[in-house]
């Protein structure tokens, strides 16, 4: 077993770690004898589609939140598994402010990815300093302002949500000044995402809401018939008890649309 445990072949190591992720609950020695040498897999491997996102692929699964570094980031119920380019997280640490976190894939290889509304949207608001710089108290983990724990440490690694492995970190490009926002970087030459933008949605202030980002984003998603101009009227009246508006609906559509964005309205939409 000890020799199993300590073997040096790093082809095998990959592909037993690999079965660990598939196969939640297996010992590392057992994860060795499902592989050999070359690494080649003796038992056959758990169906998985490398596009969906690995943090969607298990119910109640937690992960580290960039913001406090606690291990209570779970799926959000907004987030829409339909979208394989976003997933939408909650940080459930009380002591942290932060809630609702939309992450975002801004590059991933694909031409396609480059041309979403949405990733379009954060490339022209490239976020900025909104909040006074804050400093977290002994009774928080993070406050809004403060410097996200990811950026406490050059070389902190986290699980990649879409890969799984603890191969993402912080990206060379990174804006230091923006605190409700980070960019990471996987290093898993086997994941398909490269960067993410990590934007804070929800934490409670005001700044956060008014974010010309954040606001875009929530411009997009919202159905159109209830858009607000930069006048603050509706473009529209319907009853919120009519579903089939949002039947209909297809915000995902709009998401990955490359049709031109309206600048004003989005960054003015209430």
């Amino acid at each position: 077993m000890k020799d199993l445990i300590m073997v040096k072949n790093s082809a095998q190591k990959r592909a037993a770690r690999a079965h660990q992720k598939s196969r939640p609950g297996t010992s590392l020695p057992e994860a060795l004898r499902a592989v050999d040498t070359r690494g080649t897999a003796v038992l056959p491997p758990v169906a998985a589609d490398p596009a969906v996102p690995w943090f969607q692929s298990v119910p109640r699964r937690r992960t580290t939140c960039l913001l406090c570094g606690k291990r209570e980031t779970v799926l959000s119920y907004s987030n829409d598994p339909s979208d394989l380019g976003r997933v939408a997280v909650y940080c459930d640490n009380e002591r942290c402010d932060v809630r609702t976190v939309e992450v975002v894939v801004v590059r991933d290889g694909d031409l396609a990815t480059r041309q979403r509304a949405d990733v379009r949207v954060l490339e022209h608001f490239v976020g900025g300093p909104l909040h006074d710089p804050a400093v977290v108290s002994e009774h928080d983990d993070w406050i809004p302002g403060a410097v996200p724990w990811i950026r406490h440490g050059e070389h902190r690694y986290v699980e990649c949500l879409w890969c799984g492995d603890e191969t993402s970190r912080r990206s060379a490009t990174d804006l230091l000044a923006d605190t409700g926002r980070v960019q990471m970087y996987c290093e898993n030459a086997d994941c398909r995402v490269r960067e993410t933008e990590h934007v804070v949605l929800r934490d409670g202030t005001w700044q956060t809401d008014e974010r010309p980002d954040v606001r875009s984003l929530r411009y997009i998603d919202e159905p159109p018939i209830f858009r607000r101009g930069p006048d603050g009227r509706s473009r529209g009246f319907v009853y919120p008890r009519d579903s089939a508006i949002f039947a209909e609906d297809d915000k995902v559509a709009r998401r990955v649309s490359t049709d031109p964005v309206d600048w004003e309205a989005a960054a003015f939409v209430r």
